[in-house]
């Protein structure tokens, strides 16, 4: 990345597999939830029931999540490539079509309790015995699904640079802000200190760019601090992306 500009793009190093994932996703939320039950009976057959994690997308799609324990596959450059041909070949067998794009190296993966960008519902984890029970309009209505995601269950380091750093003024230009010694905090930013959680895939670059240009200026010279606590809220561990965006923001705010 160094040789990218802090960008991913193009990536073909070595990389790691935390879970193999199968992505559902039909016009028909019936059929939907009719293929996500066909792989996971022989799924939980051969990795155990507790084993294989079910969520409800938000949308009209289901994703499945086999988690792989810590160093069971070493890394490599193919690996992407291994792990698109299993769930590929273990769906056929099922007679289920996945998307098979989500095993690209730079592949974002929604986290749980997430906002689907379209329908505004939560990725919802399902329990094996609500998978196979419920009708799809039963879990599309979910209170879980439905309900807005809480700050409450934010991170504490982050609940409390928040509470600190939103008092920040904001005074009509940086010129002015730098004259009187104080943080300005743009819009984006604030909105994404009340809610992190409200932020979708599309405008999360800016809202991270910005938070790091606007936060680098009032709190200090702890970087890597800095790109850990915007991580935090929105299960960004392994977004390299999200990371660069950050890390152009502090460089930002520093004038680089």
């Amino acid at each position: 990345m160094a040789d990218n500009k802090g960008s991913a793009a193009g990536y073909r190093g070595a990389v790691g597999l935390v879970a193999l994932n199968f992505d559902i996703d039909r016009d028909d939320h019936l059929e939907a939830l009719a293929d996500a039950r066909r792989p996971h009976a022989p799924l939980s057959g051969r990795y155990g029931r507790d084993a294989v994690v079910a969520y409800y997308s938000g949308g009209k799609g289901y994703h499945l999540v086999v988690p792989v324990p810590a160093g069971a596959i070493a890394l490599a450059p193919d690996v992407p490539a291994i792990a698109k041909v299993l769930a590929l070949r273990t769906a056929e067998e099922a007679g289920v079509v996945v998307d098979p794009a989500v095993y690209d190296v730079l592949r974002i993966w929604r986290a749980p309790n997430t906002r689907h960008p379209k329908s505004g519902r939560c990725k919802l984890q399902l329990s094996a015995e609500e998978l196979e029970s419920l009708d799809a309009a039963a879990i599309a209505s979910s209170p879980r699904a439905a309900a807005v995601p809480s700050t409450a269950s934010l991170p504490g380091p982050f609940l409390a640079a928040r509470d600190v750093l939103a008092a920040a003024p904001a005074p009509a230009s940086r010129s002015a802000t730098a004259a009187a010694g104080v943080a300005r905090l743009n819009v984006t930013t604030r909105r994404f200190l009340e809610d992190p959680l409200e932020t979708h895939e599309a405008g999360r670059a800016v809202a991270l760019y910005s938070a790091a240009a606007d936060l680098v200026e009032s709190s200090g010279d702890d970087v890597d601090a800095l790109v850990e606590l915007l991580q935090l809220p929105i299960a960004l561990e392994i977004d390299v992306e999200a990371t660069r965006q950050i890390r152009c923001g502090i460089d930002r705010g520093r004038g680089l």
